[in-house]
């Protein structure tokens, strides 16, 4: 055999230029994959905090409504101006019920004036009563004038807005 022949092995491993560039594009990858999945969860974490707030406060209103309905009369109410609103009301059985919003935003429930009392929600910025005449648009000057009631809950969104506000009006049975 000639000496000028060489036969031309061939090599079965990675170089180390391989080797780091293998290593730079994997790590730019999860990197990237890592800034996706981060975000998409900070925005589902932030829409479902969103969407239980928004429940919470749908609740509370639907409880309030259910008990104007099946009201007597309304025995003490805060004015259109207070956030921090207070209800209390005469069931058709002879029952006091009373809503109050504490300054830690929760809804509380009392009944009977009893010691003990139920949280209906947490996380209410406002909730504000306001009482109608028996036309439904002038507002009524004594608790005992009240034939509705227009009540407003406010609730932060979680998406750096202000709050949403949620209102609905309600007429008592008794009316």
């Amino acid at each position: 055999m000639s000496p000028h022949k060489q036969i031309k092995i061939r090599r079965g491993a990675l170089s180390l230029l391989e080797l780091i560039t293998a290593a730079a594009i994997t790590s730019s990858l999860m990197t990237a994959s890592l800034v996706v999945v981060r975000s998409s969860y900070e925005a589902w974490r932030l829409h479902d905090a969103e969407a239980e707030a928004a429940d919470q406060t749908y609740a509370v209103l639907r409880h309030i409504v259910r008990s104007l309905r099946q009201a007597q009369a309304v025995t003490a109410i805060t004015g259109p101006t207070d956030d921090a609103g207070e209800m209390s009301l005469i069931s058709v059985s002879g029952d006091r019920v009373a809503y109050i919003l504490t300054g830690s935003g929760v809804v509380e429930y009392w009944l009977n004036n009893e010691s003990t009392n139920t949280k209906l929600a947490h996380g209410l910025t406002g909730l504000t009563f306001q009482g109608l005449a028996a036309d439904g648009v002038s507002t009524a000057q004594s608790p005992g004038d009240v034939q509705a009631v227009r009540i407003l809950a406010a609730y932060n969104s979680g998406f750096g807005e202000a709050g949403r506000t949620v209102t609905c009006l309600a007429w008592m049975r008794s009316w």
